[in-house]
């Protein structure tokens, strides 16, 4: 890949998604688009004109024995249907050897380096880019607009190999009400303590979660005012009401209820959301569990965020 050179400039207010001051050797390949209004915060993995590479991007030296290995297995696989159907020893060593130069060439030339990517979140919106690479909202490549989802659901999981942890998988995507994806971002850290790198791009979605819940609260507290509760989507059917003074979990049709002096707290632990009354109680209805607390994980709600917040002001703060 080429050098890069920068586009944009930011100003000394403009930080990283992760909320540090942008380095001077940080270079913007592409500016933000003029349809983003109060840009919040940006970022990009091109340092000096050249790309940070993610650890598990692939060198040459790497390619070399991956291309040496898969040549070699690929080449002793090619063997058999050509020794079962011709039995000459000079074409079976011929058949293998142009499968194993071909797959360890094929290995050579792939690209497995990390894209040059920069990004940008505003007030309305935020916006992928991968050099050389169209737009596509499907795969987070693009401008995406608030406006156009209605929901949010964020899903983490953190992965183990014989107890010992690797990496951490994420996705934010954002949907109508439908269910149709609008736009998403997805990748993987490998931070137990969710503490990747100060550019890495969950930073970046860690930063449209919290301005889209911004942008999408007024809307929410909007249809608060006017119909005295909001309703928050679990899927198949499903959803928590918040109202004044009470929140309302409806699960196969069947419903339960906690008034807002029952409840203790609400935490969120583990990628789960929990609702603990001051009252521990033996229950198991609706799958609350044999303690009586409302756990529900924080992938499950649509505009999870969201339901926090509106949790605090209207349940904790009464």
């Amino acid at each position: 890949m080429p050098e890069l050179e920068s586009k944009w400039k930011p100003s000394p207010e403009i930080k990283t998604h992760r909320g540090d001051a942008i380095p001077s050797d940080l270079v913007f390949f592409t500016p933000p688009p003029q349809d983003l209004v109060n840009l919040r915060s940006a970022a990009s993995n091109v340092k000096n004109g050249k790309v940070i590479q993610a650890r598990n991007s692939m060198g040459l030296g790497l390619k070399i024995v991956c291309g040496t290995f898969l040549g070699f297995i690929g080449g002793l696989i090619a063997c058999i249907p050509v020794a079962l159907i011709f039995k000459y020893d000079t074409l079976i060593w011929i058949a293998s050897l142009i499968v194993a130069v071909a797959i360890f060439v094929v290995i050579l030339l792939m690209d497995f380096s990390t894209p040059a990517t920069c990004n940008y979140v505003a007030d309305n919106g935020i916006t992928t880019n991968l050099f050389k690479k169209k737009p596509n909202l499907q795969k987070g490549i693009g401008l995406f607009l608030f406006h156009q989802a209605d929901e949010l659901r964020v899903v983490k999981s953190q992965l183990f190999t014989n107890g010992a942890y690797t990496k951490t998988n994420y996705i934010f995507e954002w949907q109508k009400a439908n269910g149709e994806t609008i736009f998403n971002l997805k990748g993987q850290y490998h931070s137990r303590e969710d503490n990747p790198p100060p550019l890495d791009l969950y930073y970046f979605a860690l930063a449209a979660e919290k301005t889209w819940s911004l942008f999408k609260f007024e809307l929410i507290h909007q249809e608060l005012k006017e119909n005295g509760q909001v309703i928050f989507k679990l899927g198949n059917n499903d959803a928590i009401i918040i109202a004044q003074g009470y929140v309302e979990l409806i699960q196969k049709g069947q419903s339960s209820r906690l008034d807002g002096n029952e409840i203790k707290q609400i935490s969120l632990s583990g990628g789960v959301i929990q609702i603990i009354p001051k009252e521990v109680k033996s229950s198991g209805f609706l799958g609350f569990g044999s303690d009586g607390i409302w756990r529900i994980p924080y992938g499950a709600i649509a505009n999870a965020k969201i339901f926090m917040l509106i949790f605090d002001m209207l349940i904790n703060q009464k």
